[in-house]
């Protein structure tokens, strides 16, 4: 279960501050269009004000979020974060896009919060309407009972070389054996 926030609290910039990869997504209204999905990153991102934060948009991929922004009347768009390190938690911000060429008189503020990076083109602004933060994994966390896969009381045997290689002269079912237990 998600639970909203009025509004991005310092903690939570802090947070989003420190993750090093975001999503972006978007859609068209009409029926025949597709969703946008995008990961970016690189410190691209930052809170303008309580509801309010933008990314710096650079060459490397498609333009399928401007052309969404810019041909849809309601201009959808949200972020999502997930933690990969610490707690596992994952933040959505949803709101109302804009796309800032980097060549628009209003762009030099904008700009100037972000690392000087090559192939910058635009800011993407997002006027945040919603943040929605979730505790996602807790029921992931819980003890359970995994009998047949219960990593913790069965002895391992050790994988060498990389992942999906079986090292010469070993029997090749325990070491496979032994990669789904450890995978797992």
């Amino acid at each position: 279960m998600s639970t909203p926030l009025e509004s991005i609290t310092p903690e939570l910039e802090t947070w989003l501050a420190s993750q090093h990869i975001f999503f972006v997504a978007t859609a068209p209204l009409a029926g025949d269009g597709h969703v946008n999905l995008s990961p970016k990153g690189l410190s691209t991102l930052r809170v303008l004000g309580d509801n309010d934060v933008a990314y710096l948009d650079c060459t490397g991929s498609g333009s399928e979020t401007r052309a969404h922004l810019q041909a849809s009347d309601d201009k959808r768009l949200t972020l999502m974060f997930c933690a990969f390190t610490g707690r596992p938690d994952i933040v959505r911000l949803h709101g109302r896009g804009r796309f800032v060429t980097a060549d628009d008189p209003a762009a030099a503020d904008l700009l100037a919060r972000f690392p000087d990076l090559p192939g910058a083109r635009a800011v993407i602004v997002v006027d945040d309407r919603t943040c929605m933060v979730r505790f996602a994994l807790r029921t992931a966390l819980r003890k359970r009972s995994f009998s047949k896969f219960d990593v913790t009381s069965r002895p391992r045997t050790p994988v060498f070389g990389t992942y999906g290689s079986v090292p010469s002269g070993a029997d090749s079912r325990s070491i496979s054996s032994s990669m789904r237990i450890a995978a797992w």
